[in-house]
């Protein structure tokens, strides 16, 4: 599987945002004494002395194409440092002409405001988890995706995480610190007692006040330390929620190289049973495993970038991504070749045959009836639809009253049962 692209993601570091707690009612209930949290530790645990985290001037992102430059070196750091599930995707970041190509696809976009980009990349840098930092990263991608900000007369006009629409403007905005709230504040916050509050090192009552990484600890909203009771994705940093343990405790994680379950090392991802830490282009690796996801490989006992669309290649050298390596130069895939994931990556006048997912082959149109299926080069033509029977044939949707069981059914119709019928829903 391969990196699909513009998906932002984060880092950690000693957090430059200390934000006071903002009440409810300032006279029914007075806002609770706020502590200092508990830094994050500077930056990765790393192997490498090459793998410090990146230097970046958080102010220094008036237009988008700094803001894609400054989030990305963070992304690149946290994706590196937290390892598995989603977060891989972040590791396309650490690749330079990757973040050139998704900073000119996203330049058209005129919405941007560099104000809330600096508070969404400074909580982001605070974050004190990796979930928290995922969090706060699908956030501040509808900043450099230009969709914060756009009209809306509902929140489902709002495509971003943790965006609303706001009556008074009619655009989608992140509800900010003191801000009202029903269920959604913006990255970092959490709704407590109908307002927006950055919570953890605040006063609390109760674990539902702290937000989803934290809990009410004698009095304070903050990370469990180990040995004390947890829920998921409460542990202090380098910690993972042991939950055999009755209660569910925090207990130290795994060290790189030693032995782990799914979830449980301090630092990387669990790879086949031990705790693996990838590093940065330049640094040294054994297996392309160190290295930054998809976008690099480990040449020669070093972690090297491959080459993309239009740069040259070497057939014995890290292979093109999303590209073919042909003649020297990393092209469009031709018919049979891949694996690719998307239409784009294919020669004019083939599609690729790839599943959500899954990659695939390139290769021309399938017509009705031909065999189909991710690991045949090419999709069915547009209209027609992969059967879902052990044949596996390009077929046209179901009329009313034929069968749904293998395809989908036409327009105006849906499938009850096993049988298209005439949908007249509104």
């Amino acid at each position: 599987m391969r990196s699909f692209g513009s998906t932002p993601l984060t880092l950690l570091a000693i957090s430059s945002l200390l934000t006071a707690c903002v009440p409810s009612d300032p006279v029914e209930a007075p806002a609770p004494v706020c502590t200092e949290p508990p830094a994050p530790p500077l930056g990765p645990v790393t192997a490498h002395a090459c793998d410090a985290p990146a230097a970046v001037d958080l102010e220094a992102v008036e237009d988008r194409e700094a803001y894609w430059q400054v989030a990305s070196a963070i992304v690149c750091d946290v994706s590196l440092r937290c390892g598995g599930g989603w977060l891989l995707l972040g590791q396309s970041y650490c690749h330079p002409a990757f973040i050139e190509r998704e900073a000119r696809r996203t330049s058209s976009s005129s919405l941007y405001d560099p104000e809330r980009a600096r508070t969404c990349l400074r909580r982001l840098r605070a974050a004190s988890t990796c979930d928290a930092a995922l969090e706060i990263a699908f956030s501040c991608r509808s900043l450099a995706l230009g969709e914060l900000g756009r009209s809306c007369s509902d929140t489902s006009d709002c495509w971003g995480l943790r965006e609303v629409c706001s009556p008074e403007s009619g655009r989608c905005v992140w509800p900010d610190e003191g801000d009202a709230c029903t269920d959604t504040c913006g990255p970092g916050l959490t709704c407590v007692e109908g307002r927006c509050r950055q919570m953890e090192g605040c006063g609390c009552e109760a674990h539902e006040e702290c937000g989803p990484h934290a809990r009410c600890l004698s009095g304070v909203c903050r990370r469990a330390t180990e040995g004390e009771a947890c829920g998921t994705d409460t542990c202090a940093e380098g910690l993972f929620c042991d939950e055999s343990a009755t209660p569910p405790t925090c207990v130290a994680g795994a060290s790189p190289g030693e032995p782990c379950d799914r979830g449980s090392c301090a630092v990387g991802q669990c790879d086949g049973g031990i705790c693996r830490v990838q590093h940065h282009l330049g640094c040294g690796c054994e297996v392309d495993a160190d290295c930054p996801w998809d976008v690099a490989r480990c040449h020669e006992g070093v972690c090297v970038s491959r080459p993309m669309l239009g740069d040259a290649c070497d057939p014995d050298g890290p292979p093109c991504f999303g590209a073919g390596c042909y003649d020297g130069i990393c092209d469009r895939f031709r018919d049979g070749d891949g694996p690719c994931v998307g239409l784009d990556e294919c020669a004019d006048g083939l599609t690729c045959s790839a599943e959500p997912f899954e990659p695939g082959l390139c290769g021309p149109p399938r017509d009705e009836l031909e065999p189909c299926g991710p690991e045949l080069a090419g999709r069915c033509a547009d209209g027609l639809h992969c059967s879902t029977s052990e044949s596996s044939v390009c077929v046209p949707p179901s009329p009313v009253g034929f069968t749904c069981v293998d395809r989908p059914c036409v327009d105006g119709a849906r499938c009850a049962g096993e049988v298209c019928e005439r949908d007249d829903s509104p």
